[in-house]
């Protein structure tokens, strides 16, 4: 195959011919590796083009990259390839919508835009022998892309906006227990229980470093236990860390009773989302200054937990 950067030089040609020969290279270059994403700014651009072969080419190298697409130029640029949906041209729409699905599976954080704007697609505005296949085409894209919502129906992404917390690290035996407990009583002492319209919100995730010896020797386990703090809360009592957590994106998804079976529930939780993660192309490539965590809360009379794990969702 040749390079990336003469195929992208026969893509721009005048020849038609040339230019598909090119396109489709570089289209199965993408499905390969990342070398090919370099040029989305140039693929978005071709959505424009006067050339309903170009606009078309330009939409399906932006699906066939959107994996590799580290820097979310995609989802910025929805708004321009959604109109491909509308385009006069019904080959143009027929191809962009059949490649919805691949989209939504490669960025799952788009998938309800995506179904809103197949739901605007209007069979209609077509001549009366395209009308039942364009039809046909969104009827199944939408099956496709809700099957794939449904698929990963216990999994959402979400960013979640910075917060302040207070937390506390325990290395014991049952050290959820333990850390939970500090802080449930670091609340009261502290006033935060007492603060003005506070609803109390627990976060917790494991502490890592413990060492082989005292996980094997001793049976020792860390956790941190926190609580969400306002901002300018000022504790009346000494005994917690008081931090910042950034702005970050995660895979959530939430158990049903979780301590009814913990050491089956959340171990499993957790393995969902980094299979979600590893299938999406979501797994975040650092963790530095970036948890995972669990939140348990009460909703008529039943108890949950929202289990988080750190993405790069793009």
């Amino acid at each position: 195959m040749e390079q990336v950067e003469e195929l992208m030089e026969r893509l721009r040609s005048a020849d038609n011919n040339e230019a598909y020969a090119a396109f489709k290279q570089l289209r199965e270059a993408s499905s390969t590796g990342p070398e090919v994403a370099a040029h989305l700014g140039e693929f978005v651009a071709m959505l424009e083009a006067e050339s309903s072969y170009a606009r078309t080419r330009g939409f399906l190298l932006l699906v066939a990259n959107a994996r590799h697409d580290a820097e979310g130029c995609i989802d910025a640029a929805f708004d321009r390839m959604a109109t491909c949906l509308h385009d006069p041209k019904p080959t143009v729409a027929r191809q962009c919508v059949q490649a919805l699905p691949e989209l939504a599976a490669a960025k799952p954080a788009l998938a309800g835009r995506i179904v809103a704007e197949l739901e605007r697609v209007n069979p209609g505005a077509y001549r009366d022998s395209m009308q039942p296949l364009i039809a046909a085409d969104v009827s199944a894209a939408l099956a496709a892309i809700r099957g794939l919502q449904h698929e990963c129906g216990r999994i959402r992404v979400e960013t979640v906006e910075q917060f302040r917390l207070a937390r506390y690290v325990v290395i014991s035996q049952n050290p959820e227990h333990d850390a939970m407990d500090y802080m449930e009583r670091w609340a009261k002492n502290s006033g935060l229980l007492d603060y003005p319209d506070y609803t109390p919100r627990k976060i917790g995730w494991d502490f890592p470093f413990v060492s082989e010896e005292q996980k094997e020797r001793f049976g020792l386990h860390g956790y941190v236990a926190a609580y969400i703090v306002p901002d300018d809360f000022v504790p009346s009592c000494e005994g917690a860390e008081l931090t910042v957590q950034e702005t970050d994106q995660y895979a959530v998804i939430t158990i049903t009773d979780p301590f009814s079976a913990p050491w089956e529930k959340i171990p499993r939780a957790y393995g969902e989302l980094y299979e979600y993660a590893n299938a999406h192309t979501m797994v975040a490539q650092s963790y530095e200054n970036r948890i995972c965590m669990e939140e348990v809360y009460v909703k008529e009379s039943v108890t949950y937990m929202d289990v988080y794990v750190s993405v790069d969702a793009h």
